[in-house]
């Protein structure tokens, strides 16, 4: 599935693999709600083929359903499942995706081991359903090891938006952005970008083809860089 139709979709070989496991995960503060991540995540799923529904399983079941109408996410196809542990999540999770009933299936883990995630990834391919592991710590956030059976692995925070307006005392929140660093990549290579929310209606990208714009490519990648770059 491609999505910005340049230099997300060339370094993923041309595009994100449908039918697969992919992890995303977050830094700082925000692995306690994952709230940049989430709707990385939620404006990906817009543009997902077909009518089948989305499962979103949590152990905090806590998403905005305007908030996701405005990324142009039907909340009517979204079913959601609360689960009480990390392992309960991940057999919902591996249940749903061998029934192939998903279009996508999204758990937000904590901790999983390498077993967890190649069984994951065997559902994936197995039915042709999309699993999406979103790492979140609500009652605290503890080390956990990337699951080696993902295609692809993403870390994604905020980044400042470029504002609506450049008038002064009416500068409004523009687009949402984010820093989207690809640290695993099985079918390309890695890299980080800033990428933008495209609009629905934005003919350049014809008429919500993609889910994202490419705002910029971080050439340096250094911690003290980043921590400029967000400031």
């Amino acid at each position: 599935m491609p999505l910005d139709g340049g230099a997300l979709d060339a370094a993923l070989g041309g595009g994100l693999r449908l039918a697969a496991l992919h992890e995303i995960t977050t830094r700082g503060l925000d692995v306690e709600c994952a709230a940049a991540p989430a709707r990385f995540l939620a404006a990906l799923l817009t543009r997902l083929p077909g009518t089948a529904p989305l499962f979103w399983v949590a152990r905090c079941c806590d998403l905005y359903p305007p908030g996701l109408m405005a990324l142009g996410l039907d909340p009517a196809r979204l079913i959601q499942l609360r689960a009480t542990s990390d392992d309960e999540a991940l057999g919902l999770m591996e249940t749903i995706l061998r029934a192939g009933v998903a279009a996508a299936v999204v758990g937000e883990i904590g901790r999983a081991g390498p077993l967890a995630g190649r069984r994951l990834q065997l559902s994936c391919l197995g039915r042709g359903s999309t699993g999406f592991v979103l790492r979140r710590f609500p009652f605290g956030a503890h080390p956990a090891a990337p699951l080696t059976a993902a295609v692809s692995r993403w870390q994604i925070t905020a980044a400042p938006s470029a504002g609506a307006s450049n008038t002064p005392g009416l500068r409004a929140p523009g687009l949402p952005r984010w820093h989207a660093e690809l640290l695993h990549n099985r079918h390309g290579i890695t890299g980080s970008w800033i990428v933008e929310q495209q609009e629905q209606t934005d003919a350049s990208a014809s008429r919500s083809t993609h889910p994202f714009r490419l705002v910029a490519k971080l050439a340096d990648q250094t911690p003290q860089a980043l921590r400029r770059l967000a400031s």
